[in-house]
């Protein structure tokens, strides 16, 4: 009986950290190999939470969402199949096109960002409200576009109320167009 119970309690403890966008495999190795839409980018994920201004003037030009992209009833494990990637392509008029692609959240979380730009860095804040009884996950893409870049050296920093923050050192030019791996 003990054992079932502390089994439950370790489960229950790993499924809290999930939802809350806590656990996952931060990797940050990187394949350089080229592919025709976008290069392969170094960058960094930490475990850090990320610290946002949220008097500092809100640079998003637009924000969407797909909502989550399985059945709600998708188990924790079938989510972890999806790769999450940050892919970014520079507009002609000085914006950023950011896609965050297939990061877990609750299933049904609410999400909202933000971004500013502090010199030469790009904040995207992520803010996600959960349920705290929810019991599933799932992948969600979102998309943001960031305005007002001159071209030269950014670091893109994306983070939010999860358990990690992205940074990707960026050349702004018109034609960039980079995609970072968060997880395989």
């Amino acid at each position: 009986m003990k054992k079932s119970f502390l089994i439950l309690l370790m489960m229950t403890f790993v499924s809290a950290l999930v939802v809350m966008g806590c656990g996952e495999d931060n990797s940050s190795s990187q394949d350089q190999s080229q592919e025709p839409a976008a290069e392969k980018v170094q960058g960094t994920v930490s475990d850090e939470k990320m610290s946002y201004d949220e008097s500092a003037p809100n640079l998003l030009v637009s924000f969407a969402n797909t909502g989550c992209k399985q059945d709600a009833n998708t188990t924790r494990a079938e989510s972890f199949y999806s790769k999450e990637t940050i892919v970014y392509e520079a507009t002609q008029d000085g914006g950023l096109i950011v896609h965050h692609n297939n990061i877990l959240y609750g299933c049904t979380a609410e999400i909202s960002s933000m971004a500013n730009i502090q010199g030469n860095i790009i904040e995207i804040y992520e803010k996600t409200e959960h349920n705290a009884d929810v019991d599933c996950v799932c992948p969600y893409d979102l998309k943001m576009e960031v305005g007002g870049l001159k071209q030269g050296s950014y670091t893109l920093v994306i983070g939010g109320n999860s358990c990690h923050t992205i940074t990707i050192p960026i050349e702004y030019t018109t034609q960039l167009k980079g995609e970072f791996v968060v997880r395989e």
